[in-house]
Parts: structure tokens; sequence; C-alpha cells
């Protein structure tokens, strides 16, 4: 099932023979007949040059123009946070061994944790984040 936000349809789709997600939206105005759908992460594709991947979080930012994630590329549980312009694909932010993030609500901070020697969540940091001049918000 579909999450709505906002006017956009948030939903998970896998393909045949695949074991990995893929992370769309279409835009779904009120009264108006649904948009094209648009591939936010495709876990499918990026399998196929990873010897390994976990996504374990995925999260819209407010303003609906970016994606954050994380993942593990190394099966250690060690994670690293990724955020992405979804309209052009390209990673604004790269955060390594992070435990959850989250956006704030000005759409341009991003929060995430840190852990500690045991792997807990220990501390909070916050991040700019940097985007093209001309990007909307």
């Amino acid at each position: 099932d579909a999450e709505m936000i906002e006017g956009w349809a948030y939903y998970m789709r896998t393909v045949q023979a695949s074991a990995f997600p893929i992370f769309c939206r279409r835009r779904k105005p009120e009264g108006k007949p649904q948009g094209e759908e648009q591939i936010l992460l495709d876990q499918d594709a990026m399998s196929r040059t990873l010897p390994y991947l976990s996504v374990t979080l995925c999260k819209i930012s407010p303003c609906h123009s970016m994606l954050a994630y994380t993942m593990d590329t190394t099966n250690t549980e060690r994670y690293t946070g990724v955020v992405k312009d979804v309209e052009s694909g390209k990673e604004l932010c790269v955060i390594e061994d992070v435990v959850s993030l989250e956006f704030a609500t000005d759409g341009r901070t991003i929060l995430y944790t840190k852990p500690d020697e045991n792997r807990r969540p220990s501390m909070v940091f916050r991040r700019s984040i940097i985007r093209q001049a001309g990007a909307a918000d």
C-alpha cells in the first residue's frame, strides 16, 4: 500500500526474481489523474554492483526533493547515511558510520546519530545539506 504525503504516493515494489525492493513515488493530486512513477531508490540495480546490500531506512525530506537512506555494503552492520537529490539522483551528503538519520523541519538539515563502542546510538549531530543553485525547495 502507498503512503500518501502531501499529494505524493510513496511505495515500494519489487521485480520478479529479485529480493531487493524499489522505492518509488507518484504524484496524486486530489481529483486529478495520477502522475508517472518516479524511482527514488532502486535497490535491485544497486545490488548488482555491490557484494552486499542492506538498506534499513528511507526518509523523504519535508519539501519532497531529497531522499535520505542508510545502507550497509559490507555485512558488518556499519551503515553509511546518504542524502540525494531525487530529481538529479546526485548524492548531496554522505555520512559514514551512522545509526539513524532524519530531516529537520527546515528541509535543509539532516540530523543523525553516531554509535558508541557497543554500536548503540550515542550522540546526535546535524549537517547542512548544500543543494545546487536553482534547485527548488
